[in-house]
């Protein structure tokens, strides 16, 4: 993470300066290389309980990361959005896109993952910028 936040200071653009981080290596080695700890993940963690504790303890530490950008950008989301379960969400994201432009060996299916949490976001902003009403006056139903 330590290069997107050298080249980006504003947090939530940080995010997708990790993502990008992503694509740029996926690109550098035509698609023969994703997350290496998605990769433990889902080939031998389950098998090796050790390996599993130490995937998990990367992944909270990459989604704590990710949640302290977002809590970092809090003053612009609206306020019940949950840093934590949104940075869960950024990392689910990240890791299917990669995988599926792994087995696609294509682009599209990562940048369409992006582009979808980055519309997200979006939203998120443009509804913390002011519109404090609550989800049910929003929507019209109890939540």
């Amino acid at each position: 993470m330590a290069p997107a936040f050298k080249r980006i200071s504003d947090p939530i653009e940080r995010v997708f300066a990790v993502l990008d981080g992503y694509r740029r290596l996926l690109k550098a080695t035509d698609f023969t290389l994703g997350c290496p700890i998605g990769n433990l993940a889902l080939e031998i963690s389950n098998g090796h309980p050790q390996i599993r504790k130490l995937v998990v303890e990367n992944f909270d530490a990459w989604t704590g990361a990710v949640s302290a950008l977002i809590s970092e950008a809090a003053g612009r989301l609206p306020a019940d959005v949950d840093p934590a379960a949104l940075a869960r969400h950024v990392l689910a994201t990240m890791e299917g896109a990669v995988m599926l432009a792994r087995a696609y060996r294509s682009f599209e299916p990562f940048d369409q993952a992006v582009h979808q949490l980055r519309d997200y976001f979006d939203r998120l902003v443009q509804d913390g910028s002011g519109w404090s009403a609550s989800p049910k006056a929003r929507w019209g139903v109890s939540i």
